[in-house]
């Protein structure tokens, strides 16, 4: 008899009353004493079951149209798992928070709200060893922001256009210019690319024009063939480039370097 009173007594002292992990939990152990946080924000806190605090409730006001809800929370000791679950005004649970996951973090989920109203967040400390701090971050999308207010630029005041004098280049002798030869012919595009056998020793520079000339005398301008030299490759070698398809069997250039 004496043994089974022992017994007795053995059991009632180990047995652990229902709300023990929250019996140091503030309000906000209650849906009642709900934390009142931002549609569009977060919010840091702490559950421990351990500490007999393993409850926070929050309360969010979700307003303008229907939409979606959305819920992260992110807690720091990676030996714990938290949980975050939504209710509506009334109490009733309309999302529940995924299940554990070795190593995990995190946990996301997604609501959807038919009308704007009070809602409300259960975050908890599962399981009796679990605890850490969290951060609860929230997302709305159906609050209706008014647009700016439109605002009128003024009329940009008429911009008279200055008169461009445009001067007439000096006409080029070809005959005063630095006499070459094509060496070499390459398309590209639409342009033609000539190899010219003059360099940086002859004074030929990035920008100088110059002309094809005609016939193996080379003693008139080719029709067309005006050139611009585009890179001086080292002192005996140029590039240049015209509009021709073809110079034929031209390959006499003159070349206006700007010496006197």
């Amino acid at each position: 008899m004496t043994v089974a009173l022992l017994g007795l007594a053995g059991c009632k002292k180990d047995k652990m009353p229902k709300d023990f992990c929250d019996e140091a939990s503030g309000p906000d152990a209650t849906r009642a004493g709900a934390v009142l946080i931002q549609s569009n924000g977060s919010a840091t806190d702490r559950v421990s079951c351990p500490d007999r605090d393993r409850t926070d409730w929050k309360q969010i006001e979700l307003k303008g149209q229907p939409s979606i809800f959305e819920v992260e929370v992110h807690w720091d000791n990676a030996e714990s798992d938290i949980s975050c679950d939504v209710f509506d005004s009334f109490g009733q649970q309309i999302g529940a928070s995924p299940g554990p996951a070795p190593q995990q973090q995190s946990k996301r989920l997604a609501v959807e709200i038919p009308s704007a109203g009070v809602y409300f967040l259960r975050i908890q400390a599962p399981k009796k060893t679990d605890a850490s701090d969290y951060v609860l971050t929230t997302k709305w999308g159906g609050e209706v922001q008014a647009p700016p207010p439109e605002v009128k630029q003024p009329e940009p005041k008429p911009v008279k256009k200055p008169v461009k004098t445009v001067s007439k280049p000096k006409s080029f002798d070809p005959e005063k210019g630095l006499q070459g030869r094509v060496v070499s012919v390459d398309h590209q595009g639409d342009a033609l690319i000539l190899y010219i056998d003059k360099g940086s020793a002859a004074g030929v520079k990035v920008g100088n024009t110059g002309t094809v000339l005609d016939g193996p005398a080379g003693a008139n301008p080719l029709s067309g063939g005006t050139f611009s030299v585009i890179q001086v490759l080292d002192e005996k070698r140029s590039v240049a480039k015209t509009g021709l398809k073809s110079i034929g069997r031209n390959i006499r250039v003159s070349i206006n370097t700007g010496a006197k």
